[in-house]
């Protein structure tokens, strides 16, 4: 099944709402998806989403080939994409681009991997944006991150994020988005079990009802896999407990919402960026070949 816009999404359920905030971690020795795969001693399927755009690429190819002849969105000074009226005028009409999105625990790659997939798309003359990650801003107001976040700061990190990438869509061909709606609600809860706290069931539903109905407008979404083997980020934050935490309820957050997505392991950036920026090129040549 391809990858799209509201891809994997089920009807929000009033039950799965409520159960995120009792989430607890899979027991260890439960394989699941990959893992489950190399249990039964055979290679793990490609990502579905990205599937069709690798089966295209010829074998052998390490590289993406140029595509100078893509078609262009049409778009007035201001960026935003053209029709054209009944009376033969310019109308603007702001639509949302390609949106690409990562969550993830912290330190696991995110922002590296979209920088190198917006070189790769700007290579090919594409008009990208990028939405960064938000928590550092939120620290600056003064409201409270990581394991000490709170429904306000997670409430002001969901709104704000929804704000930039509404702020983005009528400049760009692509969106970007270094930790969707759903990563903070994931980075709440994880909060929540590091301080043995119960979650506001209201809260929760609140927070729950806007990351779901939000990422249908997510092309999209790549979750990054915690690889403790790797070291943390210079300057980042070390609690290892919270960050295994947050690696687990940002994946439960997914699940439970119904939010279709593909697994970003640390060892595959490279096939990964091929694959997605041939998703991202083919989306932006069907949407193109649509007329207003």
């Amino acid at each position: 099944m391809e990858a799209g816009a509201g891809a994997g999404h089920d009807e929000a359920r009033p039950h799965a709402l409520a159960r995120l905030g009792r989430l607890r971690p899979r027991a260890a020795g439960r394989p699941r998806g990959d893992r489950a795969a190399a249990a039964a001693g055979r290679a793990a399927p490609a990502p579905c989403g990205l599937r069709r755009a690798a089966d295209r690429r010829a074998p052998g190819c390490t590289r993406r080939p140029r595509r100078s002849g893509r078609p262009r969105l049409g778009r007035d000074r201001r960026g935003c994409r053209r029709r054209t009226s009944a009376g033969g005028g310019a109308v603007v009409n702001v639509e949302r681009p390609v949106t690409i999105a990562v969550a993830g625990t912290h330190s696991t790659g995110k922002s590296t991997f979209l920088a190198r997939l917006a070189h790769a798309l700007r290579r090919d003359g594409v008009e990208v944006a990028t939405v960064a990650d938000l928590a550092e801003q939120a620290h600056r107001t003064g409201l409270p991150i990581l394991h000490s976040h709170s429904y306000p700061s997670t409430l002001w990190i969901m709104t704000r994020g929804i704000s930039e990438e509404l702020a983005a869509w009528p400049h760009a061909d692509v969106l970007l988005v270094d930790r969707p709606v759903p990563d903070a609600l994931g980075y709440y809860l994880a909060a929540l079990a590091y301080r043995d706290e119960t979650p506001d069931p209201a809260a929760i539903e609140h927070l729950s009802a806007l990351a779901h109905h939000h990422s249908t407008h997510y092309d999209l979404v790549l979750r990054t896999v915690l690889d403790g083997t790797i070291p943390i980020g210079e300057g980042r934050d070390r609690n290892h407990r919270y960050r295994r935490l947050a690696d687990h309820h940002v994946e439960r957050v997914l699940l439970q919402l119904g939010i279709g997505h593909e697994l970003l392991p640390a060892d595959q950036h490279d096939p990964t960026l091929e694959r997605v920026a041939d998703f991202t090129l083919d989306r932006l040549a069907r949407t193109s070949s649509v007329g207003p």
